[in-house]
């Protein structure tokens, strides 16, 4: 048995330094960006109907907390558990941050809450 090649020709691979990180495309924080803004602005825009602005205030900030709060696991997060369980307390961050950006809009479309 004469072989030309000696046993040990692998070629050692270079130790993987992790994955690079991925930049955010500017798509995607834009439309962050304004699904978290979208009901304080409908809300500004609609102040002035005492039917509408509460629908945008209340359930608008749910939705668009839960869209943003996943959004951000999904983009954190590497395991499932870990992007539910990040979604779920980075949804109550944003439904918090968009409801008190919504009663900014409210009080700046010159809305009034009255307890009578």
């Amino acid at each position: 048995m004469n072989d030309s090649t000696p046993n040990n020709t692998s070629i050692p691979e270079p130790e993987s330094q992790g994955t690079p990180p991925s930049k955010t495309s500017p798509a995607r924080l834009w439309l962050f960006t304004a699904v978290l803004l979208a009901p304080a602005l409908l809300t500004l825009a609609t102040a002035h109907y005492k039917d509408a602005w509460p629908f945008f205030t209340f359930l608008g900030s749910i939705i668009a907390g839960l869209i943003c709060g996943f959004m951000l696991s999904f983009r954190v997060c590497k395991t499932v558990p870990g992007k539910l369980l990040a979604g779920v307390g980075l949804s109550l961050v944003f439904i918090i941050a968009s409801f008190i950006a919504c009663c900014f809009g409210c009080s700046l479309g010159g809305a009034q809450l009255r307890f009578n």
